[in-house]
């Protein structure tokens, strides 16, 4: 049991079964793979990813090694096979964990990578502490609008898409203008979600050229300002944090090539209270994809569905 659970599928070696010890570890990549896959696509939600990542290694560890172990005692007079020896016990259970190891770093470039959020910039749907998920599928530049994504210019960073290439996004006094078009906003209760760091702050859903609809907050202002019509241009986007009056972005940074893109935030798949470390529940699980409603209750219900 205890080689089983230092090593998903050494236990079922040493018990005689070759053929279970290579199925462990390669079946557990491969349903990590197919899991990834399919939270990526947006077929399973964030709760139900959490539920897999703790399930395949509660199965491969902590059940299969009993399996291993009743293996073993009805082999015990049986003569010892090729594979149990010493040195294959060690060459397996460094080729075991290199496959894991790099299987887990190619789900993470290529489908889903999980990522820890350091700043309110994006409150209130994404708060400091929270742990959100990455879909690395590649979305059409076209499709990314208003979209949470997660951006790599040396210093990784979550933010809206509010422009797209070709869109003139102006601000002026508090509004988000696209192509001279102010977005309509509804002012909406953000209820227990915490404030901006210096005080009070207003929420508001926002609903852009598309009718996609997403809160946001503004208020006190930190490094908020007006901005003038700014031209977005070709392969580049427009990314704004949802605190809009305590967040960095294209404000000051100018637009973003859209080759930093490094994926979608699909949702919160866990979150700790950043000074406690204590884990709140309530945003486990969260979406956090913009939705069609418009009004304020059912745009508030729609991004905090879990």
């Amino acid at each position: 049991m205890m080689l089983g659970g230092s090593c998903p599928g050494l236990g079922h070696l040493y018990a005689g079964s070759p053929w279970w010890a290579v199925c462990i570890p390669a079946g557990s990549l491969a349903v990590a793979a197919v899991v990834g896959r399919l939270a990526a696509g947006e077929h399973i939600g964030p709760r139900a990813w959490l539920a897999m990542a703790v399930l395949i290694p509660l199965l491969t560890r902590g059940l299969l090694p009993w399996h291993a172990a009743w293996l073993a005692r009805r082999r015990r007079r049986a003569p010892l096979l090729p594979v149990q020896r010493v040195w294959v016990y060690l060459a397996f259970w460094v080729g075991a964990h290199l496959m894991l190891i790099h299987g887990v770093r190619a789900v993470r470039s290529l489908l889903l990578e999980p990522f820890r959020i350091p700043t309110a910039s994006m409150s209130p749907n994404i708060l400091p502490g929270d742990l959100v998920l990455v879909s690395k599928l590649a979305l059409a530049p076209e499709r990314l609008r208003s979209e949470v994504v997660l951006v790599d210019s040396g210093k990784p960073w979550v933010k809206r898409v509010v422009g797209l290439p070709g869109d003139v996004v102006e601000v002026r006094r508090g509004l988000l203008s696209i192509n001279a078009q102010a977005l309509p906003r509804v002012h909406c209760h953000l209820g227990e979600l915490p404030a901006a760091e210096n005080g009070a702050a207003t929420g508001f859903v926002e609903t852009d050229t598309d009718g996609r609809s997403y809160l946001v907050q503004w208020g006190p202002p930190l490094w908020s300002h007006d901005l003038d019509s700014m031209p977005i241009p070709a392969d580049h986007l427009f990314l704004m944090g949802d605190n809009r009056d305590n967040s960095q972005d294209s404000r000051q940074w100018g637009p973003m090539p859209t080759d930093l893109v490094r994926g979608t935030v699909l949702g919160i798949w866990a979150s700790f209270d950043p000074d406690t470390g204590a884990p709140r529940w309530e945003r486990f699980g969260r979406r956090l994809r913009p939705s069609a409603h418009q009004d304020c209750p059912a745009a508030t219900n729609a991004l905090g569905a879990k």
